[in-house]
C-alpha cells in the first residue's frame, strides 16, 4: 500500500492537517529513534517528507511507529486504501 501526496494537489483541508502533524513533529529526533523490530504480518512504514529545504526519510515498523506520527500513518493508510482522488 502507497501513497504520494503533493500539497498541490490534495485538498485545503487536508493539506492543513498534514502540516500541522508535520509541524508539531521533529522529524530529526524521530529519525534517530530507529525502526523497532518486525513481527509476522506487520507493516513497514517508509515515509519522506520533504519541504522547508529539507527531506527526511523515515523508516519504521508497526511495532515503532513515534506517537507523534501515528495521526499521519492513520491519514496516509486511509489515503491509500481509499486510492486516487
Amino acid at each position: 500500500m502507497s501513497t504520494v501526496v503533493d500539497p498541490q494537489n490534495v485538498a485545503p483541508e487536508e493539506a492543513r492537517e498534514i502540516q500541522k502533524i508535520l509541524d508539531s513533529v521533529d522529524l530529526d529526533a524521530v529519525a534517530a529513534e530507529g525502526q523497532g523490530r518486525p513481527f509476522p504480518d506487520a507493516y513497514r512504514h517508509d515515509l519522506v517528507i520533504e519541504g522547508r529545504g529539507a527531506r527526511h526519510e523515515l523508516h519504521f515498523w508497526d511495532s515503532a511507529v513515534p506517537p507523534s506520527l501515528g495521526p499521519l500513518i492513520r491519514l496516509l493508510s486511509t489515503r491509500a486504501l481509499r486510492g486516487p482522488s
